[in-house]
């Protein structure tokens, strides 16, 4: 008797699970990373810590072989690092791992320093950051760090506008305005400190300052507390920046500045709990600007000092064709309100509504640069010209007004202008009708004979004898079309492209009106990239920057459109993953910059190997 083995058809458990272990060891297998640095301020002064962070993100099952850190090169001294922290996510068996390594540096000289780059090893693919340089102005190195408690061996002055009445106590918030008499418009920088006598175990803020009639900037501070030694009423006191403001004020008088409370616990009461403290509101002297000399029309929020210039895309246009005219606008200031000469009707061109960017440096003070772009549409031919234009601001500390002017800008406009509307001469009323078109006229006799039409030609007949056919038609035609439609053509894929790209901005607008900036900027930069990879014929997510921007490069983007892209990624990552308060504006004003972005992606011609 011949035995014959026996198979038995697998059953649903064991296959699901089969499908499961194929599941995970895919999901192992296609492993993905990102490297990021960030630091908490790209403009320092020698001698002042500065906060690096590396942010690592691993999309996958496992996690990478090895770190590289960051490269600080001789500018920097390392004053503490190696801190830790990491969190995983399961979503959907998707697993990703976060992880960032915080530094604490130094800068030692002035310049333009570098820093990084970070790498990670994943399945021996080396992925790299990219390098974060960091303007370090001159100043005089500090000693190494102190804390309260350390004898001091140098002891610096108070400030003026520092509270002396107050020396007496071992703890206490106060607030120094700078200048504490000024004029309107004119920026007020406020800064709150700490003052200790004692180890500082915790400082928690509970209550924000007013700034009632102020137009209000938040300025950069250290956001954990570093404490210089100031003497005060011939007290040695440590002393910390704990908030600070560009106050700009909105009318005259004397202005109150609401004041600051926080839950400190010091050394002092290390067994019973926090004290709450609450500084002395501040009060700030506003004089009206002058009369004298003051320009007609002044606009009240040009005070401060400022700069302009101008500048056109294009020398040399064709008819018909636009072009964009830049006023920069830069200096120290209330940048945001500040406002150059109205643009008059210019000779020669019709001008568009503008839009505005600011690039602003929030470090000791406002300063920085406004972008104002204007549409320009010549309305003829031959050489035009763009005449000087003009910003009148008040410099408060000369206590007089002053102008600054650009230069004018030739320009070139060749070819004929298109003309639109009717003809030179042409009434537009002219009647279309033949002239010998006679009118109708009843016919002289009309047959009313009867007749007898065949089964075959009445019109019941013939649909229902054509009914089957067109059926048959119909579902060939509707085969065909659907076949058609699962074809992925060059136009297919663009549109559905285009599909996923405007349901990301459809996306981040709901994100921006929920105030959610993070969930905004992480759906304005898929939108980018989905266009970017369709374009480009690849998948973004799983390269670097540097990888990136060299597939662009081979693929013909032009250099401008590629550090554009490069500039748009790079602030939503940084918005994704050190997020910051943004206005509405703002967040506005990056949609239009993703959408200009888009169209340009899309018009691009690229390569015949990208593409």
């Amino acid at each position: 008797m011949i035995m014959r083995p026996s198979f038995t058809s697998p059953t649903p458990g064991l296959l699901a699970t089969l499908a499961t272990m194929l599941l995970l060891c895919s999901t192992a297998l296609a492993q993905t990373g990102r490297v990021t640095i960030d630091v908490d301020r790209h403009i320092a002064s020698v001698g002042q810590p500065i906060q690096v962070t590396v942010s690592i993100v691993v999309e996958g099952r496992g996690g990478y072989e090895q770190f590289i850190p960051p490269s600080f090169g001789d500018g920097f001294q390392v004053q503490g690092g190696g801190m830790t922290t990491q969190n995983i996510e399961i979503i959907n068996w998707q697993v990703r791992r976060r992880e960032s390594h915080t530094y604490t540096v130094v800068p030692l000289r002035a310049g333009a320093l570098a820093v990084g780059p970070a790498a990670i090893t994943i399945q021996g693919r080396r992925i790299t950051s990219g390098r974060v340089t960091i303007q370090v102005r001159g100043g005089t190195q500090p000693p190494g760090p102190t804390r309260p408690g350390d004898e001091p061996d140098a002891r610096v002055e108070a400030d003026p506008g520092f509270p002396v009445q107050r020396a007496n106590e071992r703890v206490f918030l106060a607030a120094v305005a700078s200048p504490a008499k000024g004029y309107l418009g004119q920026q007020v920088v406020v800064t709150w400190y700490l003052f200790t006598q004692s180890d500082v175990l915790g400082f928690q803020a509970t209550k924000q300052p007013t700034t009632d009639n102020f137009w209000s900037e938040d300025l950069r501070f250290p956001r954990r507390l570093v404490f210089d030694r100031r003497v005060l009423g011939n007290r040695t006191f440590y002393t910390a920046v704990v908030a600070r403001k560009a106050l700009f004020p909105q009318r005259t008088g004397t202005l109150e500045i609401g004041p600051i409370g926080a839950q400190v616990r010091t050394l002092d009461q290390f067994t019973s709990s926090a004290e709450e403290l609450l500084s002395e509101a501040t009060r700030v002297e506003v004089m009206p600007l002058p009369t004298e000399g003051q320009p007609a029309g002044f606009f009240e929020a040009n005070v401060g000092r400022f700069d302009i210039a101008a500048s056109l895309d294009h020398a040399r246009v064709n008819a018909g064709d636009g072009l964009t005219l830049k006023l920069v606008v830069s200096g120290s200031g209330n940048l945001r309100q500040v406002k150059p000469g109205p643009l008059e009707a210019l000779d020669g061109f019709k001008v568009y509504k503008p839009t505005f960017d600011e690039r602003l440096v929030l470090e000791d003070g406002v300063s920085g640069e406004k972008v104002i772009s204007y549409l320009l549409m010549p309305t003829r031919s031959g050489p035009l010209r763009v005449p000087p234009l003009n910003l009148d601001y008040f410099d408060p500390e000369a206590g007089r007004y002053r102008r600054a002017s650009t230069r004018p800008i030739p320009l070139t406009v060749t070819g004929t202008m298109p003309v639109v509307g009717p003809a030179a001469g042409d009434p537009g009323t002219k009647n279309v009708l033949n002239q010998t078109i006679r009118p109708p006229r009843p016919a002289g006799h009309l047959s009313h004979r009867p007749h007898h039409t065949p089964p075959y030609l009445r019109w019941l007949f013939v649909v229902l004898a054509t009914l089957p056919a067109g059926f048959l038609l119909s579902w060939i035609a509707g085969e065909r079309i659907r076949a058609r439609l699962r074809q992925e053509t060059a136009g297919s894929l663009r549109r559905a492209a285009g599909r996923r790209a405007q349901g990301h901005l459809k996306r981040a607008m709901e994100r921006m009106r929920e105030g959610d900036v993070r969930e905004f900027h992480a759906q304005v930069a898929a939108g980018l990239r989905s266009v970017l990879d369709h374009r480009l014929s690849l998948s973004s997510e799983g390269l670097t920057r540097p990888e990136l921007l060299q597939r662009m490069r081979q693929a013909g983007l032009s250099d401008d459109l590629t550090s554009a892209l490069e500039q748009e990624l790079e602030r939503c990552d940084a918005a994704r993953f050190a997020p910051s308060t943004m206005d509405p504006q703002q967040l506005e004003q990056s949609l239009v910059r993703v959408r200009t972005l888009m169209n340009r992606l899309s018009r691009a011609h690229l390569n015949r190997v990208a593409s």
